[in-house]
């Protein structure tokens, strides 16, 4: 089950989003390796984001934008997934976050958002 993300960033738009990897106690944790993954809600990838590399901190930070909020139908919500994987340890450490993206009548609009999880 996918955490959800409250915010809906709006298409042409520019969002960051900050993730805090935890170890087992709850305590934040550099990760020794990041990347991220963008797709629809059919698991299809969007923008060609898959496994994108990330630099480890404290929050590890995607940005997205462009063609990664971009939308089919104006108008509507697109539901966005972002699949978080790092290693800490040798250890696997992963985590999927959902979101929607408000499709505009206007492209671009530029706003940035972020949000820390």
């Amino acid at each position: 089950m996918s955490k959800v993300l409250t915010d809906k960033p709006v298409e042409g738009s520019n969002v960051t989003f900050g993730f805090t990897f935890k170890n087992n106690a709850g305590t934040a944790i550099i990760p020794d390796t990041a990347r991220w993954t963008l797709t629809d809600k059919n698991r299809a990838i969007i923008n060609n984001r898959r496994h994108v590399s990330a630099t480890p901190a404290i929050p590890t930070v995607v940005t997205l934008s462009g063609l990664d909020l971009a939308c089919s139908e104006v108008g509507s919500l697109a539901d966005r997934l972002i699949l978080v994987e790092g290693t800490s340890g040798g250890l696997p450490v992963v985590e999927e976050f959902s979101f929607q993206v408000k499709c505009s009548t206007i492209y671009p609009i530029t706003t940035t958002t972020t949000t820390t999880v």
